[in-house]
């Protein structure tokens, strides 16, 4: 079931991204692969995506999870695992340097989604998310 879960959360990305051109399909890519990298608990690829600030604060991120016990880290990776989300729609604003990608988020044993936003500017002309709601 989880398998077909994250199959069909591909398949409507990919769906999202291929209706859009540019920057919006570089905005929604850059989206799905930091949103997926994070829940999976991979800081480091995740970072690929970020500003530096935000760069650091995964990493000290990475470095918390990398000293718990592994018995703990386990059990936190399961449920990251059973984590779902969903890219709801963004906007780039007027001047093109900055956008707001909104999604929602299902964590296991809840029942309400929790809407989230992720905050991209343009460095060196590049796409990257400074910052995001946790």
């Amino acid at each position: 079931m989880r398998q077909y879960l994250k199959i069909l959360s591909i398949i409507l990305g990919s769906v999202i991204i291929s209706c859009k051109s540019g920057s919006d399909k570089e905005i929604l890519k850059i989206s799905e692969d930091f949103l997926s990298s994070y829940f999976m608990l991979e800081y480091q690829r995740a970072s690929d995506f970020c500003s530096n600030d935000l760069v650091k604060e995964l990493l000290e991120s990475s470095k918390n999870y990398d000293s718990l016990d592994p018995k703990v880290q386990e059990s936190i990776k399961l449920h990251s695992s059973e984590i779902k989300y969903q890219i709801l729609d963004f906007t780039i604003n007027k001047t093109k340097d900055s956008a707001i990608v909104n999604y929602s988020v299902h964590l296991p044993n809840f029942s309400n989604e929790i809407e989230s936003r992720l905050y991209f500017t343009k460095l060196d002309n590049e796409w990257k998310i400074y910052s995001f709601q946790k």
